[in-house]
Formats: C-alpha cells, structure tokens, sequence
C-alpha cells in the first residue's frame, strides 16, 4: 500500500473499501478521483493496478505520448458523432456514441483545471494534415497528453483524495454479488495475486470499476505493458456483463529493429522508401507512393482502403519485418519531426536510419459493454477505457482511446460511488465489512505445470489465425486447439506448492477463455468489417455482435 487510507488487514490479507478500482491508467486514475471526489469525506477508495501506478496501455513506454481529439467547438460534434460511425462500420452503439462525444470537451476543460499541461499544435502546425486524426477527414481540437505531466498533476490529486494504491495486485477473481446464487450480497469479493507478499489478497467492495485494458497481449508481438493481462473479459463474462465488438483489434505497424517494442508513427510512411521488389509488386514506384501516402493517413491495419496492400507487404515479411528507408525532406511536419526527435531521445535511433516494420497487437475497439455512465449491467459493476466496447466499431479514430479513458473513466467512478452510497445506506456502516477474508476461491490451491506451454502456444495459434488475416478454416483450427489446452490445463492441475504457482495458472486459464470469447466473435463475424480482415469474405459487411454473458447474438 502506497498512499491514502490503509485499509489492509497484515494478518489474513483483507482489506474493504466502498468502491474498488481495477487498473491505473487514464481510466483507472481518472474513475478513482471521481468516485473519490464524489464519496466525500468517510469514502474509502481503492486502485488496485498489476503494475505501478500509471501504468497499462495509458503509459506504454514505446511511444512518445497519447493523441487526445474532441470536436473542434459544439458545432462539430454531429459531424464527429457520423464519422465515427462511417469509419466504425457502423457497428458501434450510436446512442453512446453521442453521449461520449459530447463528454469529451468538458472532460479536457476538468484535467486542465486541475493543473495538467497538455500538449497543443503550434500556430503555424494546426493545419498541417499531419493533425487530421487517424481515419478522420477533418481537424478537430488536438490535444497531446504527456506522461510525466500527468503523472505529477494526477498524482498528487490521488494522493490529496485519499484513495488508496495497491502496486502489483493482479486480479484474479470477482465473487459475489455477481455470481449466480449470491444476488441478495451487498458486497462483492475481488481476489487478488499480491507481488510484493507472494500471495493472495482479497478486497470487499460496494461498487467495482474495471479499467484493465485490452486483449492485445495475447499475441507475442504486442505494444502493450506486462500488466496488461487480458483476463478480465473472461471474468467479466462469467460475472454476466455483455461483450460487444471483441474481434475489432488494431494491429499497427511497430519496429522490430535496430530497436524492438517501439510504435511506427504511421505520419511517415509518406516519407519512406521500400524495397525494389516491393515496389514492383505494388505497381510501380507511382502507385506505390500513392498507397504510401494514404497509408500515412491511419496508424492500424484497416480492410476498408486500397492501403491494405501495404499491410499485406509488412505481414508477408514476417517476422523480421519490411525494411523501410527514411526519405526525408530539409522541413519536415511538426508532428513528424515530434516523432523522430522522440525516437533519437528515447531509443537512440538515428531519424534517417533504416527500419524494420512489422504488425503488433495495439488497441482493442471493443470489449465489456457499457452505458453512458459505465454501468456493465451487472448491479455494482462498472467498467470503462480500452476493456469496454461500444464507443468505437470496426475502426476507430485516432485519439479517441485517450478520450474513452477520460470521458467514462470520469463517469463510472462517479456512478460507482453513488452505487456503494446507496448499498451501504442499507447496511449498518458504509465499509463493506469488517475487513475478515472470505474464504478463497478453490482455484488458489491448484497449479499446472503446463501452464508456460499453453501460454506459448495460445499465443503462436492467435498470431497465425486471428491476425490480420483471418478465415472461418483458421479462426476454427484455433478454437478447437485453445479447446484442447483448457482440457489439457484442467487435467494437468495439482496441489500448488505455492501461490505465485496457482496464480499463474488461473492467469493462464483466464487467458486462454478470452482468447476463446475472441475467436468466437471473430467466427461469427462472416464478413471483413475494418480492422477485421477474411480473406473468404474480403467486400462484404455483416451483422454487430454482442456477447451476452459469453454467447453471442445481434445487436441492431
């Protein structure tokens, strides 16, 4: 425990609070003040993170910072609200759409007032193309947020707003009020891996905010922190929430040398040479230039435009990656030149040195599904940033993941703390509990040798079926494979010799059924929509998909 109330119990590893929040990112931090702020005084909050404090997909140290859009002024938001439902396939919740959009204004206007710098185009750069959002065809307001900034003003305000850190809690388990059987609970039990003890922690909660991030860790090649699980949609499914638009992954073109891990900021791929043969099967070097330069318009993968043809290069490279030789002119774009100087700074990587591109798992546009205020559905279970879907569709335009992190970050805490609020009215005191521990889940007692190896191989099967390229004879080769490591893990269980052993078995397990709940979606979806690409159905659109509570059926 780091900061704010110490609630922890040392002798049986529990502790309680009103309203526990799952994941310190942008959604993370920013659903914990809210519900702090809207608790009061007595309020007791928790933000359990798996890593440190500012940490997940938020704060991945391969990129420079995170682009942040709202439209450009009240009159732009109906044109922001068609757009990304034109780009998103039209597969996104149009209802929450409108509500995000217009939340992300005044949710920029809040982080400002609490003191946070945010990053702005210079005068003569804001109308450079270089700041036309990914997938959009327009300006809008662009704003840049920057790690240590954040950092320092966020900080502070958490710890001012007493809300209590836990660092290296992974999350491992959700119990009751959500499981079938236990609905007249007023409490619900979070389990918990704790690093720092080597075992396992429990939390009593009111109200739960899950801002755990997305799916792209299952892949081996992903631009992602280590604490970026991909477990909680497994949980959330069995807990009875909704998952939506699960197969819209983004996969974007990263380095893999001279420097590994590290976002290609895809604004330069105007400014880049490739190889003869290359060149030629493209077409020429006319029309290669022209599918360059459109591809400079977006960062991920998209089947919608001819731009494909550049993806479908960098995925036949392979592993190694497509060799890309930096052209560039004497003036080059403010957002360009932000990025070369940051990769020089950070990486020591020379702006004019040769490059080596391949396709990384990136950003999840869909997820646990949620209303405009981040309700899941399931009473006293809330979730916002890159778990949840609806907000966003088959593609999803640049800078809107920042925006979905502040907008129903800011919300679910806030409606959290009103849920606790009127769950404890109903109890005798506002902490759920006296702090004893629950009895642990059975699972904590069970380990698997062969956990390592199912990891390894789920993640070999997602990238060769489940990439980019995807088809109804891969997608089910995968699931019947995943289908026989769950098998395997579950006959390979045995008494645990020690907790960090059951925990990485059930982290395993938990992975493996998301993987499941993905493919599954990916199944179901006939037709190439955006960033979801079958090569036996290239043209056509299909039908959104919502899971409800791991099966899936059409949304309108």
């Amino acid at each position: 425990m780091r900061t704010g109330k110490d609630q922890v119990n040392d002798q049986n590893h529990a502790c309680s609070c009103d309203v526990l929040v799952v994941g310190s990112g942008i959604a993370g931090t920013m659903a914990a003040l809210s519900a702090a702020s809207q608790l009061g005084p007595g309020g007791t909050v928790l933000l359990a993170s798996d890593g440190p404090v500012f940490s997940g997909s938020s704060f991945f140290p391969g990129t420079w910072g995170l682009g942040l859009i709202a439209p450009d002024g009240e009159q732009d938001q109906e044109d922001l609200v068609s757009t990304i439902m034109e780009v998103g396939c039209h597969v996104a919740d149009e209802a929450l759409v409108r509500s995000f959009v217009a939340g992300i204004q005044p949710s920029i206007d809040l982080l400002e007032s609490w003191g946070l710098a945010l990053k702005k185009p210079s005068g003569s750069a804001r109308a450079q193309r270089e700041y036309v959002p990914c997938f959009d065809h327009k300006h809008r307001l662009w704003r840049g947020i920057q790690r240590q900034p954040f950092v320092e003003a966020i900080g502070g305000r958490l710890s001012q707003s007493g809300v209590t850190t836990c660092r290296g809690w992974e999350l491992l388990d959700l119990a009751s009020p959500f499981q079938e059987g236990n609905e007249g609970c007023e409490q619900g039990t979070a389990t918990f891996f704790c690093k720092s003890t080597q075992d396992f922690s429990q939390v009593r909660f009111l109200a739960a905010v899950l801002c755990t991030g997305g799916t792209s860790s299952l892949y081996p090649r992903h631009l992602t922190s280590a604490d970026c699980r991909a477990t909680v949609h497994a949980l959330a499914a069995q807990a009875g929430c909704d998952l939506v638009n699960l197969e819209f992954l983004q996969f974007m073109p990263g380095l893999v040398s001279p420097v590994r891990n590290v976002v290609f900021n895809e604004k330069t791929f105007r400014f880049m040479e490739l190889p003869e043969a290359v060149v030629k099967d493209l077409g020429g070097p006319e029309r290669t230039r022209q599918l360059l330069d459109q591809r400079s318009w977006h960062g991920p993968f998209t089947s919608r435009l001819e731009s494909r043809l550049i993806d479908l290069q960098i995925h036949q490279a392979g592993p190694r990656g497509l060799e890309m030789r930096p052209q560039l002119s004497e003036e080059l774009p403010e957002f360009a030149c932000t990025y070369f100087d940051w990769l020089q700074s950070a990486t020591g990587t020379a702006a004019d040195a040769p490059l080596q591109v391949a396709h990384y798992a990136h950003a999840s546009n869909g997820g646990i599904r949620i209303d405009p205020w981040g309700a899941t559905g399931v009473p006293g279970l809330f979730a916002a940033g890159e778990c949840t879907g609806g907000m966003h569709g088959a593609d999803r335009i640049g800078g809107l993941s920042s925006a979905n992190g502040l907008v129903f970050g800011l919300r679910a805490g806030q409606a959290a703390a009103k849920f606790a609020r009127q769950a404890a009215g109903r109890r005798d005191h506002a902490a759920a509990g006296s702090g004893a521990s629950a009895p642990l889940p059975s699972w904590t007692r069970w380990g698997s040798d062969s956990a390592q190896e199912a990891e390894e191989q789920m993640g070999r099967l997602m990238e060769q079926h489940c990439g980019i390229i995807r088809s109804e004879e891969g997608l089910a080769t995968a699931q019947g494979a995943i289908d026989q490591l769950l098998s395997h893990l579950q006959q390979s269980l045995q008494p645990a010799l020690r907790p960090q052993d059951a925990a990485l078995a059930r982290r395993t397990r938990l992975r493996l059924e998301t993987a499941q709940l993905m493919l599954g979606s990916a199944l179901e979806r006939h037709q190439s929509r955006g960033s979801h690409y079958r090569v036996d159905e290239p043209l056509a659109y299909g039908r959104n998909k919502v899971r409800r509570g791991g099966k899936a059926c059409s949304m309108a």
